[in-house]
């Protein structure tokens, strides 16, 4: 979920089974709260999962009621232009796949960082095998 002029509609998030927030959005939408207190008003109406992306410090995230955190990737940023987008789709489609909501942030995480490593839009977004190998290489 990102920021928009109207802010973020409670509907939207109470309907979602998991709320991935970009970090100005859940600050817009919790009126500047910190993040754990931002993510904890979001799954007062969630009922599900809720976490916030954070750039290059990572993501965090509500676990049992505890604050967890993964962090990014360092990489030699050369763009950072649809990261968030890779990111966001990426951990999608893990959760789609029925990865857990860890592993699909880790390779959403690892995506992200690929994309932010490289110039050209849509064509920095890695391919499944490059992310295969980024977390190969890391593990």
């Amino acid at each position: 979920m990102d920021i928009t002029p109207e802010g973020l509609e409670p509907e939207v998030i109470e309907l979602s089974s998991h709320a991935l927030f970009s970090e100005p959005a859940l600050k817009q939408f919790s009126n500047g709260s910190t993040i754990l207190a931002g993510l904890q008003q979001a799954a007062e109406l969630n009922q599900g999962w809720v976490g916030v992306t954070c750039g290059a410090e990572g993501t965090s995230w509500l676990e049992d009621g505890q604050l967890r955190h993964q962090p990014a990737f360092p990489v030699k940023s050369v763009d950072t232009l649809g990261a968030g987008d890779v990111f966001h789709g990426l951990f999608a489609l893990g959760l789609a796949e029925g990865l857990s909501e860890k592993s699909s942030l880790v390779r959403a995480s690892a995506a992200a960082a690929i994309s932010c490593s490289r110039t050209g839009g849509r064509d920095a977004i890695p391919l499944k095998h490059e992310i295969e190998a980024f977390l190969k290489e890391r593990s």
